[in-house]
């Protein structure tokens, strides 16, 4: 009887937990679908409408809830009457200005907010628009389309479809296959800043080394390898019985897809270094065409191997033969431009 009762109370637990976890997310959905000019609300005030033509219309949108720290390259971001206290924030203003300078876009739409255009360190002003009138400035190598009427862009103003054209014409001129509506601008999201952020490739690859040092030192002092010894009679294991142990427990924890990621991104910066590019301004696709001219490289199949790589890496799967012709090819690549 005791023991149905105790079974009795930990299902009640568990519904009113799940109850409550319910009822904070729908209060959380709630306020999110009644934010004006957010993407989430659908109704008359929300720019839902202009989330969904995007998406329509076959760019890669998404929803962006993070500090502007955070942005990623060749994108554009769409802020639609962002609230003033944060974008004014001076880490904000800051990183959003050094992101536009790396050539990424920014389409902003909102009533009396050329000052803070200027802020950014915006120059040139053109006009842009055929629908509605708008600028378009130049920022570093990105740049600002700026329209002042966020009203035509709400769900609607673009029953007007005309305001729905300029819109998707706004992002043509962008160029970004990308597009992210900023929610974090409407308040929505975490401006909480964590040391994984912080920290970097090169930092979290350290720490993810030391956490598997850590995991085969416990495994090497708590699991006895081979028959069992007499207590207090000390043996010393032989050398390639340890090495065994240690590449079956990365083979179990399909360290080998890390590893070779890692790899293939030291190989990708080397490339990059011998081909004139300089330390962030490239990409895979600057590499391989470059590889494709160069004398050096040319017959190596650059572009095959960075394919086999990433197919293995997505795959998620450990085959030993596979990974070591990989590695060879990759090997070769190095050798190449040593």
């Amino acid at each position: 009887m005791k023991r149905y009762r105790k079974i009795i109370i930990y299902a009640a637990v568990i519904l009113i937990i799940a109850a409550a976890g319910l009822i904070v997310y729908d209060f959380k959905d709630e306020i999110q679908q009644s934010i004006e000019y957010s993407c989430y609300n659908a109704e008359g005030d929300g720019t839902r409408a202009l989330y969904l033509l995007s998406k329509e219309m076959g760019y890669d949108v998404r929803i962006y809830t993070r500090p502007s720290r955070f942005l990623p390259d060749n994108a554009t971001v769409v802020a639609i009457e962002p609230v003033s206290e944060i974008l004014e924030n001076s880490l904000e203003k800051k990183y959003l200005k050094a992101w536009l300078e790396r050539g990424n876009a920014l389409v902003l739409i909102s009533y009396d907010i050329e000052e803070y255009i200027e802020e950014l360190g915006a120059t040139g002003p053109t006009y842009f628009g055929k629908y509605d009138q708008g600028y378009k400035y130049s920022v570093g190598k990105g740049s600002i389309i700026y329209f002042a009427d966020s009203e035509k862009y709400t769900n609607s103003g673009v029953k007007n479809l005309d305001y729905g054209v300029q819109f998707i014409e706004a992002l043509e001129e962008a160029s970004n296959k990308k597009v992210l509506f900023n929610e974090y601008f409407h308040g929505i999201g975490k401006n909480g800043i964590k040391l994984w952020d912080i920290i970097g490739f090169a930092g979290r690859l350290v720490i993810i080394q030391l956490a598997m040092c850590l995991l085969i030192y416990i495994f090497n002092v708590s699991r006895r390898f081979g028959k069992p010894v007499v207590v207090f009679e000390t043996i010393k294991r032989e050398e390639n019985e340890n090495l065994f142990a240690l590449s079956n427990i990365y083979f179990k924890a399909k360290a080998s897809n890390m590893v070779l990621e890692v790899y293939l991104e030291n190989v990708k910066q080397e490339l990059a270094k011998f081909l004139g590019f300089g330390r962030d301004d490239w990409s895979d696709t600057d590499i391989v065409r470059a590889a494709k001219e160069n004398n050096i490289l040319k017959n190596l199949n650059v572009e095959e191997v960075f394919s086999e790589c990433e197919n293995y890496i997505r795959s998620g799967k450990n085959n030993s033969k596979v990974l070591i012709g990989i590695y060879k090819s990759l090997e070769s690549i190095r050798k190449g431009i040593k």
